[in-house]
């Protein structure tokens, strides 16, 4: 997880260190990048971070005690240091805690909340999040199934290049799922889904094609 969170910008603000904490924070996930990573360096310059009260530190530091990285693992600090980032408003945190609650990982499985997060975090921005809202509508896990929804947050995150909702896009487009059905805009999108790598967008570039 924290691999995934280090791909966001810590802070995006123009002069990113003012805030108390993010120094250290920054530091950390260097410690977490280099070739062969410094987690109990990295775990203490998270934690004096949170002290700091530096609020995307939270999830960082929460991930070390859910994985055992640089401390030993201890699930039930690492979900409340997430949700506490989580309710302090931190997208991250707010993703992180929706997905563990969605799927029933570390925690009681609960759809309703697990959306309820998730929605939280994609209305931040966080593609991983919108894709996983989009989900939820599609499929009506904890909210009511609407495909018109699912197709509006798969073309939110798939704006922001998440490449397994330009997959779903492209098929909902090529379906007529929660909008007109507009084949050439389907294989826009399959493209670039395959571009990224995504082997199922591929084969529906070929089948377009035949």
């Amino acid at each position: 997880m924290v691999e995934e969170i280090i791909s966001a910008p810590v802070q995006p603000d123009a002069q990113p260190d003012l805030q108390p904490g993010a120094a250290e924070c920054r530091m950390g996930l260097k410690c977490f990048m280099d070739p062969i990573p410094k987690e109990r360096e990295g775990f203490q310059y998270f934690q004096t971070a949170v002290e700091k009260g530096f609020v995307k530190a939270y999830v960082l530091l929460g991930d070390c005690y859910l994985f055992g990285k640089g401390i030993a693992k201890n699930e039930r600090q690492g979900i409340e240091l997430i949700w506490t980032g989580a309710e302090l408003g931190d997208s991250n945190a707010q993703f992180t805690l929706g997905f563990h609650i969605k799927n029933g990982l570390m925690v009681v499985q609960d759809h309703t909340e697990g959306y309820m997060w998730l929605k939280k975090a994609a209305e931040g921005g966080h593609k991983n999040a919108q894709c996983n809202v989009a989900m939820c509508y599609e499929f009506g896990e904890g909210v009511e199934q609407d495909e018109k929804e699912a197709f509006f947050w798969y073309k939110k995150a798939a704006g922001r290049g998440h490449p397994y909702a330009q997959y779903k896009l492209g098929i909902f487009y090529e379906e007529g799922r929660g909008v007109e059905q507009d084949i050439n805009e389907a294989a826009l999108w399959y493209k670039l889904a395959a571009k990224q790598g995504n082997v199922d967008a591929q084969k529906k570039l070929e089948e377009l094609h035949d």
